[in-house]
């Protein structure tokens, strides 16, 4: 499924920081940002119950930056997301972390590049979302899978903000 903005169903946004309302921009290196810029109230979430997310549940954009996608955490919830967002709940949550990771492969890439509509913003449909080819290994390879791309995203993850840190040394050194 995916979301909708309140003014559709005649609600406002919240100043209250009650639920999280997630956006394409929210979706930062493969995960929903802790930081939350825009909310809405549990009477309007509840107005909003087919896009309220639950954990382990795949977000993948599809307006915007097509293609991003990340895994739904418990530090973000209570949560709902708009129309630019497809909420992908799986009845096996192991499916969640290896489709995230199939999401980031340069194959999707291309199915999304090829499949979208260009206007003033790119477009998926969710027809589109649907279409698109999904390797589905036995449940002991994805969770070997898993296990070997966690190990590596984490591994990955520690040798950018190393560089990072070197670049911020040199740059200091500079000075």
């Amino acid at each position: 499924t995916k979301g909708t903005t309140p003014s559709n169903i005649g609600e406002t946004f919240s100043d209250n920081k009650e639920v999280r309302f997630i956006k394409g921009e929210d979706l930062i290196d493969a995960r929903v940002t802790n930081i939350g810029k825009t909310f809405i109230s549990h009477h309007v979430n509840e107005k909003l119950k087919r896009s309220q997310l639950r954990k382990d549940d795949l977000l993948v954009v599809i307006a915007g930056t097509l293609g991003k996608s990340a895994i739904v955490e418990s530090e973000i919830l209570p949560a709902n997301t708009n129309q630019a967002i497809s909420l992908i709940r799986f009845k096996d949550k192991i499916h969640s972390l290896f489709t995230h990771f199939w999401f980031q492969s340069s194959y999707f890439q291309k199915q999304v590049s090829e499949s979208a509509v260009i206007s003033a913003q790119p477009n998926l449909s969710m027809e589109d979302l649907g279409n698109f080819y999904l390797p589905l290994p036995s449940i002991e390879d994805v969770e070997a899978i898993n296990k070997i791309l966690k190990e590596k995203s984490i591994l990955i993850k520690n040798l950018l903000e190393k560089t990072k840190h070197k670049l911020v040394l040199l740059k200091e050194y500079r000075e």
